[in-house]
């Protein structure tokens, strides 16, 4: 911007146009579903670019629509001409991450999206989906969400084998660890108030 000069209609108005268009950004969608500008995205990851492991991504543009994950009706794209690039931990096809525009040494623009590392804390926070009485061992089913309530991992089997029977309601926020089967096991974080 630096052929701005204040003291010109022109400038004024290119000044103007911006501040419209950035204001169309972040007031033209819901607040759930704002994304920040032309540099940043919520992505998911459809396939990767061969050969395996070299970290670079097809992908899609993903919004919040409330309750899930959608692609917009005019999404970004990203593929083997403009790949995402996953640093961190491996990708995974569906796995969703932010995704942000930076410019490399060449001044080209570079899409990278960084995975957290697995290992250190297991924990995940559940909301339980129905109301439902529990008998030791016997699965029912959670959403994984994150603090804010966002919906990360839709129905996933969730067992507790602390007592002979526990009632969960729905829409109760728990938590869970991963088991070695991949499922989640809430032991470790039920009191049994009440359990007499």
């Amino acid at each position: 911007m630096s052929d701005i000069n204040t003291f010109d209609d022109r400038s004024v108005r290119k000044i103007a146009n911006t501040v419209a268009y950035v204001e169309n950004i972040t007031q033209g969608q819901a607040a759930g579903q704002r994304q920040f500008g032309d540099n940043e995205f919520k992505v998911k990851l459809t396939s990767e670019i061969l050969p395996a492991g070299s970290g670079q991504w097809n992908a899609t543009e993903v919004i919040w629509d409330g309750s899930a994950f959608a692609v917009p009706s005019d999404a970004e794209l990203w593929d083997s001409d403009t790949p995402l690039i996953v640093t961190g931990a491996d990708g995974e096809v569906d796995d969703i991450l932010s995704a942000e525009a930076l410019t490399d040494t060449n001044q080209d623009t570079v899409w990278l999206a960084i995975k957290p590392a697995g290992g250190g804390d297991t924990k995940v926070r559940l909301k339980v989906k129905a109301t439902a009485t529990s008998a030791s061992g016997a699965v029912f089913l959670c959403d994984i969400i994150d603090n804010a309530g966002t919906v990360l991992t839709a129905n996933v089997n969730v067992r507790q084998n602390k007592f002979t029977s526990a009632k969960f309601y729905i829409n109760e926020i728990i938590y869970g660890d991963v088991s070695a089967d991949g499922e989640y096991i809430a032991d470790p974080y039920l009191a049994g108030i009440g359990v007499g």
